[in-house]
Order: structure tokens, then sequence, then C-alpha cells
């Protein structure tokens, strides 16, 4: 909802006020649309300088929500660490079966029998 809102009108502001949300969430939000994250439970005077503060095209985010958009950086962070790079094989599947072939194809392009690449891909492996 908030990406259709700001695909329809570029131009508008949003300050999401919230009784909390994960790390992740937080990040999802301020990438995709917010301009700020306030949590209800902060000082009420809090709430005005936010206000303002987004209504003059800045970014609005008190200590917990820095601490919330370095957390969930990290963890992508370490997410992308820990993702394996392909197989000169695995390459080449994905390759193939990202030019179009039928299923029929496939395993033809491949050099292995169509019955190998049928169990393969059932197992989610590749040949």
């Amino acid at each position: 909802m908030l990406a259709e809102l700001r695909a329809s009108k570029p131009e508008i502001k949003v300050l999401m006020v919230t009784g909390g949300m994960t790390d992740e969430a937080t990040l999802r939000v301020m990438e995709a649309v917010a301009s700020g994250v306030f949590v209800k439970h902060s000082n009420p005077d809090q709430i005005v300088a936010a206000i303002h503060r987004v209504a003059d095209g800045e970014i609005w985010l008190d200590a917990r929500g820095v601490r919330s958009l370095i957390a969930a950086r990290k963890v992508q962070k370490e997410r992308m660490e820990q993702a394996r790079d392909l197989t000169s094989r695995q390459s080449e599947v994905l390759r193939c079966i990202l030019d179009g072939p039928t299923n029929k194809e496939i395993p033809w392009n491949l050099k292995a029998s169509e019955s190998a690449f049928k169990d393969d891909s059932d197992k989610g492996s590749t040949l």
C-alpha cells in the first residue's frame, strides 16, 4: 500500500507512527516510502518535531530508529555473506533455463538425459 502511495504521489511525505516494528520492517518502510518512523511511546514533544522535519523534506528517526536500521542492515549483510556462489554447472543450468527452452530441450542443451534432469530437478539439485 505504501509503495503504491509513493508511486501515485511521489511528492508525498510519510511519517510512520507505530507502536513498534521489527528492524527489517523499519528498513523496508524507510526504503520504500517513509520519511520517518515515530514510535508512539516516545516523548509527545518529539512528534511535533518529527512532523516539522518530515514536512520540511528531512528524515526523522529517533535513536531507536537509527539502531533499528543499523541492525537490519547488519542482518542483510550477514545474509549476503552467507549466500554461496553458484557452481559453474549450476550457472550453466540456470542460464539454460532462463533462455526459455522447453523441459525436453533443457537436458538436450545441457548434454544430459531427460530422466537425469527430471530426477535432479525434482530433488532441487542440478546436474
